[in-house]
């Protein structure tokens, strides 16, 4: 069943105790709460100069992609809120405000959801608009949605976001590659990566109805398992 059961009763409080919670546990992150932002501390960065890693999106995917954050991985985050983009204001203030000043040149992490890859493009545009050098990677491995029906829109972002950011955050903690180099690793394990989602019940958004967790119940019985779901309960 989809439980309607959660371990906070204000929903519209619950990204922002998380998010607070990964810089608790971990001193080395920063929060900047009014874009929600997770950053790394100056001091946790050896080479400031390196390329800078981004990613984000919609939150209730922990531990993507706050607990992201980290040497080797990504530099920094920006969430949305439950199973929404950030803005492109919000992405514009990572680029700009949360990420070494002396670095080489950021990749931007996207998963392929229509609302993160306009944000994110929008933001890195008034990046770019500043003079900053920033790379896109979109990735899009869901084959449980054909080349044909993704269409234009192409196939969705899954669990291989995580690689795609281990492998681009390592080749940029190492130093000495550039933006541009950093960007074409990152889309050539796209190009290499597919995933496929499972599932035994449906997820219940917080601050939504009961009876939508019902229906949810019913559309999936007992003993049946959906393959090929999305990450916001889009069907197999």
């Amino acid at each position: 069943m989809a439980s309607a059961k959660h371990y906070f009763d204000d929903p519209t409080a619950a990204v922002l105790s998380g998010l607070r919670g990964v810089t608790l546990i971990n001193p080395s992150l920063l929060f900047d709460e009014k874009n929600k932002i997770i950053y790394r501390h100056p001091s946790s960065i050896a080479s400031p100069k390196n390329v800078s890693v981004i990613c984000g999106g919609g939150s209730g995917h922990e531990p993507g992609f706050s607990a992201f954050v980290g040497q080797g991985a990504l530099t920094a985050c920006v969430a949305g809120t439950i199973f929404a983009s950030p803005s492109a204001q919000q992405v514009r203030a990572c680029l700009s405000q949360r990420l070494p000043a002396e670095t080489e040149g950021v990749v931007v992490v996207v998963p392929n959801y229509t609302g993160d890859v306009l944000n994110f493009g929008m933001g890195i545009e008034k990046a770019r608009a500043m003079g900053k050098k920033v790379e896109m990677v979109v990735v899009a491995d869901d084959v449980g949605v054909g080349r044909a029906k993704g269409g234009k829109v192409g196939r969705r972002g899954l669990s291989g976001t995580a690689l795609v950011v281990k492998i681009c955050g390592a080749l940029a903690e190492a130093g000495g590659a550039s933006v541009e180099d950093c960007a074409k690793v990152g889309r050539l394990v796209v190009d290499n990566l597919v995933s496929v989602g499972a599932s035994l019940s449906r997820v219940h958004v917080p601050g939504r109805s009961l009876e939508e967790a019902k229906d949810e119940e019913e559309r999936l019985g007992p003993g049946l398992v959906e393959i090929g779901m999305g990450i916001h309960n889009e069907p197999g």
